[in-house]
């Protein structure tokens, strides 16, 4: 299985629907979204309410697992992967972008 991080930098890039059809068509792999401007956000309102690391790494997580789900809207190919569980399912030849909604500290 390839493991492959697109940072939330491609987030705006006009070239990230033809990298995801790529990576989608290239046999099992398992797609780790960075967080861009979904994380930028946490951190944003993390300076403004001062609210704790705890709090805004999971509001964080929330944002990679955003960006997973834009992923999937633009390649419904790679599946949404949750958990421990549907990332082994890579096993089984499916591709899947990582979105981790109950990842938190």
């Amino acid at each position: 299985m390839r493991v492959v991080k697109l940072g939330g930098s491609l987030l705006r890039d006009p070239l990230l629907p033809a990298w995801l059809d790529r990576i989608a068509g290239a046999g099992r792999c398992a797609v780790v979204p960075g967080g861009g401007a979904f994380a930028d956000a946490a951190r944003a309102a993390q300076a403004h309410w001062r609210v704790d690391d705890v709090a805004a790494h999971n509001m964080a997580v929330l944002g990679m697992a955003q960006f997973a789900h834009l992923l999937h809207g633009l390649a419904p190919r790679l599946a949404l992967a949750d958990s421990t569980d549907g990332l082994r399912a890579q096993r089984r030849g499916w591709r899947c972008a990582w979105a981790p909604r109950n990842w938190f500290w």
